[in-house]
């Protein structure tokens, strides 16, 4: 049954479900402006779900149980990443809860980033509320969901911002309750960390981050006529120390290859995420089909989306649902898509 409720001036809809796409239970929240054009005009979705064996291996049977403890925590999860601006429009967010990671309840992760993260989620509420933005109020629990960390984690991160100034609340055990405002000085820091050494930083830890099969960060699939929008990013995200896949950096590479196994290896197990070009040339091309095969097989195997699709037009590509979050080549200049890549490795 289809649920809606307004928040902060967006619209949750939210749609519970037992299906067979996991065989299990899913969850999936779309969050929309209040005055959204279509049903495609969303900002960002959120997706959680769980299996029936991850269910039986938790709980000890099929139940109501998990589904009720997966949609409180997506709706506060949602809720919390609206109210601090923690998301990236037209991004879709999916957790999955299965066997192999039913242990895995949170996420390592550094103090420094928790407190960015923070700090960033605050500023985003000075921003949007600058007369009353001392009187902000988040779920902690949720940004706590959206990091995938500890309650404690976020207390303790919280209380050493407290302690130098960089946020402040105005009631006792404001940051329990989550009304906490960042100070100027907590403006200044996160401000002072400019998008390049933010990637530098990033970068330089890429090679403990990425799986041993995973030889490429990046892997970008295109049609030949789309080349040069392809080598932009490509040459971009090479700037940027990231391990990118594009043919024309292969070609030693490339030679003498059987090209059918090499790239569908490439696109189906040696890369973090393959970015798609989708047009109409790119529906035609019989690489470009190997090349996506290859790609959704990848993705349905781990359940994780590997594929950021950017289109060029508005050619519907086989096999490519129209839910998919993707990115329009139209509305975003490379450097942008660029940026978002880094964002999304990052979250990695």
């Amino acid at each position: 049954m289809t649920n809606s409720e307004l928040h902060n001036n967006y619209q949750i809809v939210s749609n519970p479900n037992w299906n067979n796409e996991i065989n299990g239970f899913s969850f999936l929240v779309t969050v929309y402006d209040q005055s959204p054009k279509s049903e495609k005009d969303y900002v960002f979705i959120e997706k959680s779900q769980i299996s029936n064996l991850a269910m039986i291996a938790k709980y000890g049977k099929i139940s109501d149980t998990p589904a009720k403890e997966i949609i409180d925590k997506t709706i506060i999860k949602v809720k919390a990443r609206i109210d601090l601006g923690l998301f990236e429009k037209g991004n879709e967010y999916l957790q999955c809860v299965t066997t192999e990671n039913l242990n895995e309840e949170f996420i390592p992760i550094d103090d420094e980033s928790v407190q960015q993260f923070l700090l960033k989620g605050l500023m985003n509420i000075r921003k949007s509320n600058p007369e009353s933005y001392f009187m902000g109020r988040f779920n902690p629990h949720g940004f706590c969901e959206i990091l995938k960390i500890p309650f404690n984690n976020y207390l303790y991160n919280a209380g050493i911002l407290e302690e130098e100034g960089y946020i402040e609340s105005r009631i006792d055990r404001g940051i329990e309750r989550g009304h906490l405002f960042i100070t100027s000085s907590g403006i200044r820091l996160i401000s002072e960390k400019t998008k390049q050494v933010e990637f530098n930083k990033f970068t330089s830890t890429l090679p403990t981050m990425t799986g041993d099969n995973e030889k490429y960060d990046i892997a970008i699939s295109f049609a030949g006529e789309d080349r040069d929008i392809a080598e932009e990013i490509a040459k971009k995200l090479v700037e940027l120390n990231v391990r990118v896949f594009y043919d024309n950096y292969e070609k030693s590479e490339l030679w003498g290859k059987n090209l059918y196994d090499y790239l569908s290896s490439i696109y189906g197990e040696k890369s973090k995420y393959c970015v798609m070009l989708l047009s109409e040339h790119y529906e035609k091309k019989l690489w470009t089909n190997l090349e996506r095969r290859s790609a959704q097989a990848k993705a349905f195997r781990e359940n994780r989306e590997y594929i950021l699709p950017i289109r060029l037009d508005d050619t519907k590509i086989t096999g490519i649902q129209e839910t998919v979050g993707y990115l329009d080549i139209k509305s975003h200049t490379t450097d942008e898509i660029v940026e978002l890549i880094i964002h999304k490795l990052k979250k990695t």
